[in-house]
């Protein structure tokens, strides 16, 4: 092997690189340029070809890693530790990143053990963002009769201090891996400890202890939200709030339409301006008091549609509501700039949907709701929007209009999603029509459901702007 890279090679995988940052779209949209990419990523990866390498550059390994099948991989990094001299910090982690992507979390912690301790301390960012993205592909293993996380243990003998980012992301991983114990009691460790929750993590444990019905433990992180004002700044944690107190208000105990939309109101006052709300009608202008002198924020347009979906879905009235709705429809096609951003969040809607559709005789307005908002093009209807659509038809008894729904609105990919319509197949499974889509989803997949949270608000339902054609 040459001592240097020798020109031909290092040439070619530049010339690699920059096609496959630059023109990486090209390259997938033509078939011609496909294989023409892939004949010259074949003839650089073959590792007895290398030139004897003091150091592997690390851009070139990601462009061999990248396009290469696993099993190619493997060769790749073993011909990596054979034709250099040292494999340096930098390479490893980039192997790791590897492993990492590919889910392989055994051989991305055995190289995680090779970075020599001594260089711990200058790439010990490096290694803990590295050691929490494992953490999320961690697994729960069973050892004599014990469940636990299976790598998470043996990272902790890496001798690195473990940062707030790490405990976060345990956190997370352990409520979605169905150990919330885990969680809470790493949750309360980090509250003694003066360890950093974040916003996302106290997200996931309020919807934990909602979703289950723990009371205390959503007191728990209610009252930590009210004493760290900063997390009023993250609009996911405020709707969901808003979402809580207003099933609460509403569903627990029964209360008032005025009172309801206080308590939700209470939350966004915390952290947004009323002036949006104003301009609706929904609330009255009063003085804003200052959260810790600051000056209160306009709401992002989605956690706007939110609070509108909040507040309608506390009404009882259905003349209030019907204001409501043509008024803001007046207001987006006047191209009010904020309501405008907020029309692209299929939430606007889908809170005047549910409304309409829990009565025979408004679920004509469900439907002149989604005619708008198809008209409007800013959000094309979602499967939530359809689904709220579905459960009035079938409570109603219009299956034909169901049906027309099914067959001609919803697009193949809608229809074959089990876990948005499971509530539907369980709460009418006695009517034909819902026997049909029982079939229709039988045929599209394996035929096996799985759990639904219907009723509960995603992030990514909310927040993400919905575009194109039904």
């Amino acid at each position: 092997m040459l001592p240097v890279l020798p020109r031909d090679w290092r040439m070619r995988c530049e010339c690699l690189a920059y096609l496959d940052m630059v023109h990486r779209e090209e390259i997938d949209a033509n078939p011609d340029l496909q294989a023409l990419f892939s004949k010259q990523i074949d003839r650089i990866s073959r590792a007895e070809t290398w030139p004897k390498l003091a150091e592997m550059p690390l851009p070139f390994l990601t462009l061999l890693l990248r396009h290469n099948t696993t099993r190619r991989c493997e060769d790749i990094i073993d011909g990596v530790f054979a034709a250099t001299e040292s494999v340096t910090v930098p390479t490893l982690l980039g192997m790791v990143d590897h492993y990492i992507r590919t889910g392989n979390a055994e051989q991305a912690v055995e190289l995680l053990f090779l970075i020599p301790v001594e260089q711990h301390e200058e790439y010990q960012q490096r290694i803990l963002d590295r050691v929490a993205k494992v953490i999320l592909i961690d697994t729960i293993v069973e050892t004599e009769g014990v469940h636990n996380f299976q790598w998470i243990p043996k990272l902790m003998q890496l001798g690195i201090t473990i940062n707030a980012k790490v405990h976060n992301f345990i956190i997370e991983r352990a409520i979605a891996l169905g150990r919330p114990n885990v969680a809470w009691e790493l949750y309360r460790f980090m509250e003694r400890e003066k360890i950093d929750v974040d916003a996302r993590r106290h997200l996931v444990l309020l919807r934990d202890g909602f979703e289950n019905n723990e009371r205390d433990k959503i007191d728990t992180i209610m009252s930590a939200i009210h004493e760290r004002p900063d997390l009023f700044d993250d609009p996911y944690l405020v709707s969901y709030m808003m979402h809580i107190i207003r099933v609460i208000c509403r569903g627990e105990r029964k209360l008032s339409t005025e009172s309801s939309i206080n308590h939700v109101l209470a939350v966004y006052n915390r952290a947004y301006s009323r002036e949006s709300l104003v301009g609706l009608g929904l609330v009255e202008a009063v003085q804003e008091l200052h959260v810790s002198d600051r000056q209160l924020l306009q709401p992002k347009p989605g956690l706007l549609a939110f609070a509108i979906w909040a507040i309608t879905l506390c009404q009882t009235d259905e003349r209030q509501v019907s204001r409501l709705w043509h008024w803001i429809l007046h207001m987006i096609k006047q191209g009010d700039a904020l309501l405008l951003e907020a029309a692209k969040h299929d939430v606007l809607y889908n809170g005047f949907v549910h409304f309409y559709c829990a009565h025979p005789s408004t679920l004509s307005n469900a439907f002149g709701v989604v005619h708008e908002m198809v008209n409007l093009g800013h959000c094309s209807p979602s499967q939530r929007t359809w689904s709220e659509l579905l459960y009035g038809t079938l409570r109603y008894g219009q299956e034909d209009m169901a049906r027309h729904i099914w067959r001609d609105m919803l697009t193949d990919d809608m229809r074959s999603n089990k876990l948005s319509w499971e509530f539907l197949l369980t709460r009418f499974e006695q009517s034909a029509f819902v026997q049909e889509m029982i079939q229709d989803t039988i045929e599209d997949s394996d035929g096996a459901y799985i759990g639904s949270s219907h009723g509960l608000i995603k992030k990514d339902d909310l927040f993400t702007p919905r575009s194109g054609s039904t």
